[in-house]
C-alpha cells in the first residue's frame, strides 16, 4: 500500500488529471477503482493546505441584486422609513 500512496503523491505533485492517474495505477498494481480513489482523495487533503474563509466580506451582511435606475428613489424612501 505504501508503494501506491508514494506514487499517488508523484502523480498530484506532479499534476497529473485524477481520472488518468487512477487508470494507470489500476493497471498497474491490479485494485479496485474505489479503493485507490479513497487513497487518491486522502493522499490529497493531506498535500493539499487547508482551505481559508474570505475575510472580505461575509456573505450575510450583502444581497447582490440588481434595480432599475427609475426603481431607486422609492429604495431609498423605503430605507428612510426604516430608520
Amino acid at each position: 500500500m505504501e508503494k501506491v500512496r508514494e506514487r499517488i503523491r508523484g502523480y498530484i505533485l506532479n499534476g497529473t488529471i485524477k481520472t488518468e492517474g487512477i487508470k494507470k495505477l489500476k493497471r498497474e498494481f491490479n485494485l479496485d477503482e474505489k479503493k485507490i480513489m479513497s487513497l487518491w482523495l486522502d493522499e490529497r487533503d493531506i498535500l493539499q493546505p487547508p482551505t481559508r474563509p474570505s475575510k472580505k466580506r461575509p456573505k450575510e451582511d450583502y444581497i447582490n441584486i440588481t434595480i432599475k435606475k427609475k426603481d431607486v428613489n422609492k429604495i431609498l424612501e423605503f430605507i428612510k422609513s426604516l430608520k
